[in-house]
């Protein structure tokens, strides 16, 4: 992905994350963190990136996730917990009502 390694390409001006946090980009996101690929804040956007779609699917109206989300949030928290360092590296990138619902679930301090 170009992206990742290309400082003058974004996807929006801001809340790149948001645009990341789906589930049809995620190989390619984790292909990116595992080979070391890309930029680090580009690195940091895909963490954070992945911190929210665990919140998207863990947090809903009535507090009670479907079977779908309650799968797509375990996935995406089993490759966090994988790659424990890098998100504890990337951590201040993670908005603070994101980190208080991820976070304790990865074991990393608030």
């Amino acid at each position: 992905m170009e992206w990742a390694s290309d400082a003058s390409l974004y996807l929006m001006s801001q809340d790149e994350e948001l645009v990341l946090a789906n589930e049809e980009y995620l190989e390619t996101m984790l292909n990116i963190l595992d080979n070391e690929q890309g930029l680090p804040h580009k690195r940091g956007i895909i963490i954070e990136a992945m911190c929210v779609m665990v919140y998207d699917n863990v947090n809903t109206i009535n507090n009670t996730p479907s079977p779908e989300r309650t799968r797509r949030a375990e996935r995406v928290l089993n490759e966090l917990t994988k790659r424990k360092p890098l998100v504890v590296e990337y951590k201040n990138m993670v908005m603070d009502y994101v980190q208080k619902v991820v976070f304790p679930r990865l074991d990393i301090a608030i």
